[in-house]
């Protein structure tokens, strides 16, 4: 069952530097050993989805960041998401299913 998405702890339209992280607004930072940061990945913030365990089973989840692999821009991206029991976690996008901004039926 998936749950009310709105949320003040997001990040969109930029990469999460570590005060974010530690302000709690975002789940990872991706930070190259110069200071450079990864760039934000151009999807509507937040959404729903579904994350692909180990098993391959679906397990809903919010994407509450999105981001540009550092090393790679034009590759696979990095989601930040927030599942239903409230843990966070990083995922590639091949492991991410997106379902928009409203929830399923």
């Amino acid at each position: 069952m998936l749950v009310c998405i709105a949320d003040d702890r997001l990040l969109t339209g930029r990469a999460a530097s570590i005060a974010v992280i530690d302000a709690g607004n975002a789940v990872f930072c991706r930070q190259s050993h110069d200071g450079a940061l990864a760039s934000s990945w151009p999807i509507d913030i937040p959404q729903y989805a579904f994350w692909r365990d180990e098993d391959g089973k679906l397990v809903p989840s919010v994407v509450v960041q999105a981001e540009a692999h550092i090393h790679g821009p034009d590759g696979e991206p990095v989601f930040g998401l927030r599942r239903m029991d409230g843990s966070e976690m990083a995922a590639v996008g091949s492991e991410v299913q997106l379902l928009g901004t409203i929830a399923p039926a």
